[in-house]
């Protein structure tokens, strides 16, 4: 009798060491999981800056250099909005009909969709214009742009940020025939805009 109450105590203690065992082991699992959700997410207020900058050496005898520094303000959790002062430097294989610099400023909103604790997506949308100066000056463009990014943590605050976007122009300019009046024309990208940007992210909590 006194051996059968043993065993079953021993059976029953050695069950509560094993449902003790999976709940530790379910809370550590949570505990971790909750972690790395907390450190992929980017908190309100936090700043960002950087940008991302380009060498086009696609056409025999022309080279494109663009620099696009930006900043932004997550106004709430993984959301921001910023702006970017873009320079085009365009360099023709002649120089006094192909060269033109372009100054596009732009303003843009993003939402990060974390993946995980290293890599987050992010849709964009952004509105711009185009001013260009060379041989030709052209008239100034506008344009809505789209984006699907990927964030890429190096660490907490600084991430590589690869993006592949198109942008829809309009231009509008006087009627060639000689009549009053305007008319708008509207282009895209011939290609899709690939960048590579890297961010630095401040007061991240």
């Amino acid at each position: 009798m006194t051996l059968t109450m043993f065993d079953e105590l021993k059976e029953q203690f050695t069950k509560s060491i094993k449902i003790s065992s999976v709940a530790l082991t379910i809370m550590v699992t949570l505990m971790n999981v909750l972690a790395l959700s907390s450190f992929s997410q980017i908190s309100k207020n936090t700043i960002m800056v950087g940008g991302s900058g380009r060498l086009n050496l696609d056409q025999p005898n022309f080279v494109s250099i663009d620099i696009a520094p930006s900043a932004g303000w997550f106004v709430a959790k993984n959301f921001v909005v910023g702006a970017s002062p873009a320079f085009y430097f365009n360099y023709g294989g002649r120089p006094q009909a192909n060269s033109r610099h372009s100054f596009s400023p732009s303003i843009y909103s993003r939402y990060y969709i974390n993946l995980n604790s290293k890599i987050a997506l992010y849709p964009s949308v952004g509105l711009g214009s185009v001013f260009s100066k060379g041989y030709n000056n052209s008239l100034p463009r506008y344009y809505g742009s789209m984006a699907l990014g990927t964030a890429i943590w190096l660490n907490k605050i600084i991430a590589l940020e690869p993006s592949l976007g198109i942008r829809v122009f309009s231009i509008t300019h006087p009627i060639s025939n000689g009549s009053r009046g305007r008319v708008t024309k509207f282009f895209e990208d011939k290609i899709p805009n690939a960048r590579v940007a890297l961010q630095i992210y401040l007061n991240r909590h």
